[in-house]
């Protein structure tokens, strides 16, 4: 019991590691390079950071499969969930 808690720990880690890696590299090219404004690249990468753990979570962390029922796939219900946060934000 033990040793599968520290694997799950230990993959846990790894992907908060790439999930943050993902994170900076996004945010200093474009910031960097392209030239976007702080905030802008910022929310960028958080954006594609949290969808990139999300994704990665799902399959390697929980062993899930993505699920459509049919009338929107996974995709849109992640960036429908964006939009409604940023909504809510500017509300």
């Amino acid at each position: 019991m033990i040793f599968i808690m520290l694997k799950l720990f230990g993959r846990y880690i790894s992907v908060g590691v790439l999930n943050t890696a993902i994170h900076w590299l996004c945010f200093g090219v474009m910031f960097s390079m392209i030239g976007f404004s702080q905030a802008i690249s910022n929310v960028i990468a958080f954006c594609v950071a949290v969808t990139f753990s999300f994704f990665v979570n799902a399959k390697w962390m929980c062993k899930m499969k993505a699920i459509t029922d049919g009338a929107w796939p996974l995709p849109l219900k992640v960036n429908q969930t964006y939009g409604l946060f940023f909504i809510k934000i500017n509300t």
